[in-house]
């Protein structure tokens, strides 16, 4: 494996772990969980709890701060025609 441009002693080490030992191990391996991102669902139709793709306009965003600046959060909201998504990440 250390053949390849990019994988030295220690990344060999860490794929060997893996069970890949040769790169036919590395074309054939198949990672445990994954996230199938080809299909994007539309805002309207998005379920509580699942994990999705989904795109659209951004309408509005900013960064809320409180008092003494320890604290903020940055809130987005999403928009596609079917539904609006509020989005906020604390703490950036």
């Amino acid at each position: 494996m250390t053949a390849l441009r990019g994988v030295g002693p220690e990344r060999a080490a860490l794929l060997g772990r893996l069970g890949v030992r040769t790169v036919a191990d590395l074309v054939a391996h198949r990672p445990r969980r994954y996230e199938d991102r080809r299909h994007l669902r539309p805002i309207g139709q998005l379920i509580v709890g699942e994990s999705v793709m989904t795109s659209g306009r951004v309408v509005a965003a900013g960064v809320k701060r409180w008092r003494h600046g320890t604290r903020s959060v940055f809130e987005l909201v999403l928009e596609d025609g079917t539904g609006r998504l509020h989005c906020r990440w604390w703490n950036l």
